[in-house]
């Protein structure tokens, strides 16, 4: 790394109390060197927002579906038909992880462009989490009437 992706890289991610180093790492590959190397994340706070919304969302699903709900997404009822809820657990996290190495390696490249699809990547992720209240919302105000 160099001195100013250090500088960079201290002012984001302060030390710890104990003075461990905390940085969020992920390996991406580098093709203007070739290889393997490790560094922190380009945007740690957006992809903290990605999976709180997929977490919001797993938690949803499971609430309608135990108030007579269904999955409305053909992928995921497909996955949750063979594996349960356990595998759409699975699938919604393995699709965020995709999506963060996806702009990751689009970072190291065109940086611009991954930031908006960063943004892009949060606001689609939101969708199903409005939806899932509106939903959640109006399957507990029918059982209440």
């Amino acid at each position: 790394m160099t001195d100013p992706q250090q500088a960079k890289a201290a002012t984001l991610y302060p030390r710890s109390i104990v003075g461990v180093d905390v940085l969020e790492q992920v390996h991406a590959w580098d093709g203007e060197r070739g290889n393997w190397f490790i560094g922190p994340v380009r945007y740690p706070r957006l992809y903290v927002w990605l999976m709180l919304l997929s977490i919001t969302d797993v938690v949803l699903t499971w609430q309608i579906l135990n108030n007579g709900g269904y999955e409305a997404n053909a992928i995921a009822h497909w996955v949750m038909r063979h594996w349960g809820m356990e595998g759409a657990i699975v699938l919604k996290f393995a699709a965020s992880f995709l999506a963060v190495c996806v702009c990751e390696y689009i970072a190291r490249r065109n940086e611009p462009l991954s930031e908006r699809l960063v943004d892009w990547c949060v606001a689609i992720s939101a969708i199903p989490v409005v939806i899932g209240f509106i939903t959640l919302y109006h399957q507990v105000h029918s059982i209440a009437c």
